[in-house]
């Protein structure tokens, strides 16, 4: 039985450990997954039916094309919405807008 059970130990013990070192290496190389809590201040895809509409509207405007994709952060404590849409040349084009309808400059990054 102790034989047995040591047996099992031994032939488990090195996929254990491999698993630990891969773990190990992804967090050294920089492949390390963000909390739940940071998720929203990287931002979240959502459906454009959950942009308000102010923010929607000024970013048409902006791009000059319609709002294909969206994407909700959050700078500085406030909501932030990154759209994107294709102009006329089929390059996709971006925008980030305040939940106000405020555009953002370019550049602004996400806290």
């Amino acid at each position: 039985m102790i034989a047995a059970t040591l047996a099992a130990a031994v032939l488990a013990a090195p996929a254990a450990l491999a698993q630990q070192q891969d773990q190990g290496a992804s967090a050294r190389h920089g492949q390390v997954q963000p909390s739940p809590e940071a998720k929203e201040h990287l931002g979240q895809e959502i459906r454009l039916s959950e942009v308000p509409p102010m923010v929607l509207q000024a970013a048409q405007r902006e791009l000059g094309a319609p709002v294909t994709r969206a994407e909700k952060m959050t700078i500085y404590t406030r909501p932030v919405y990154e759209l994107a849409g294709k102009n006329a040349s089929g390059q996709e084009v971006k925008v980030k807008v305040n939940d106000d309808g405020t555009i953002l400059p370019s550049g602004t990054e996400r806290r």
